[in-house]
């Protein structure tokens, strides 16, 4: 329903705001976790959120395209981000 939603410019400009607020606090709830279980700088939190978004939605973006299974692009998907995030966190141990 939210893509018929946008599609009405009064509705979009109304619901943007808040989307975008609800956007930021999730993101700053990701990366405070992220910090907090990988103790990581803030700055590297934010660096693995962030690419861990981009992965994610690249493997969506593949897997739709592609026809595959959805199941198993996502088993995919997180074993490739915790794979990232355990290696971002080894180098800065070494």
């Amino acid at each position: 329903i939210l893509p018929i939603l946008q599609s009405q410019p009064e509705l979009a400009a109304a619901i943007k705001q808040p989307r975008r607020a609800h956007g930021d606090e999730i993101a700053r709830f990701l990366v405070h976790t992220t910090r907090k279980t990988y103790q990581l700088s803030t700055r590297q939190a934010q660096l693995v959120v962030g690419m861990s978004s981009g992965a994610s939605i690249a493997a969506a973006d593949w897997a739709a395209s592609a026809g595959l299974d959805r199941e198993e692009t996502v088993k995919a998907a997180v074993t490739y981000i915790l794979a990232g995030i355990y290696g971002i966190v080894s180098a800065d141990r070494a």
